[in-house]
C-alpha cells in the first residue's frame, strides 16, 4: 500500500494520521505539522492530499465569498470515521455526555459531508461558526454546543446581517427550543432531520 500512495516515510505517515486523529476539528497549519512531526512541508502536504483522497480525513475550509482566499487558509481536520479518533487518542466514552466537544463535533461533520457543500466561518477576532451548509443560494450556520444550557451566539446575528441565511441552527446535549430563526436540538437527533 504504501508502494501504491507513494509514502517514502512510513513512520512519519503514521505519526501525522495519529496526530491528526487527535486534534479533530482544529485548524491544519502545514509549517506547524511540519516542525512538529520533523517532517518538510512538502511532504505534510503531500501526505494530507493522500489521507483526504483516501477518504481518512476530510478538510472543510473556511467560508469567504472570494474563493481564492478560501482556498488558501487554513483548514479544520475532520476524521472520515470515528474509530481513527478512538485509535488516536486511546480513548472510549461510555457516557454520552463526557463525550468531549470535538468528538461531537466530528459526528456532526460525519453527518454534513454528504449533503450540501460544507464550510466554517472565523472572523479576525476568532469568533466562530462550526459549520456552514450552502442551500439554494442560502446559508444555514450550524454551531456544536454540546452542553445543558445554550444561548444564541452573537455571531449568528452578526453573519445574518452579512449573509443570506434561511435560518441557524445550534445542536446541544438535550435542549430543543426555537427562538426568532434559531433552531436548537438535541445532536443525537441530527441524523433523523438532515433529509
Amino acid at each position: 500500500m504504501s508502494d501504491f500512495l507513494k509514502v517514502e516515510n512510513i513512520s512519519g505517515f503514521n505519526k501525522l494520521v495519529i496526530y491528526l486523529g487527535s486534534q479533530i476539528g482544529n485548524l491544519v497549519n502545514v509549517n506547524e505539522l511540519a516542525s512538529t512531526l520533523g517532517l518538510n512541508n512538502r511532504t505534510i502536504q503531500t501526505y494530507l492530499d493522500i489521507l483526504k483522497h483516501t477518504f481518512i480525513f476530510d478538510f472543510v475550509t473556511p467560508y469567504f465569498t472570494n474563493k481564492r482566499k478560501e482556498l488558501s487558509k487554513m483548514p479544520k481536520v475532520f476524521a472520515s470515521d470515528m474509530s481513527i479518533v478512538h485509535y488516536a487518542t486511546k480513548a472510549f466514552y461510555s457516557e454520552y455526555r463526557m463525550i468531549p466537544g470535538n468528538w461531537i463535533e466530528n459526528f456532526v461533520f460525519i453527518h454534513l459531508k454528504t449533503n450540501d457543500p460544507l464550510n466554517f466561518y472565523r472572523t479576525n477576532s476568532g469568533a466562530e461558526i462550526d459549520f456552514l451548509i450552502h442551500q439554494h443560494q442560502l446559508i444555514i450556520p450550524i454551531e456544536v454546543k454540546f452542553r445543558k444550557k445554550v444561548s444564541i451566539p452573537i455571531i449568528f446575528k452578526n453573519f445574518a446581517k452579512q449573509y443570506s441565511i434561511s435560518h441557524s441552527i445550534i445542536l446541544s446535549q438535550d435542549t430543543i427550543n426555537q427562538e426568532q430563526n434559531v433552531y436548537t436540538i438535541p445532536v443525537s437527533l441530527l441524523p433523523f432531520i438532515l433529509n
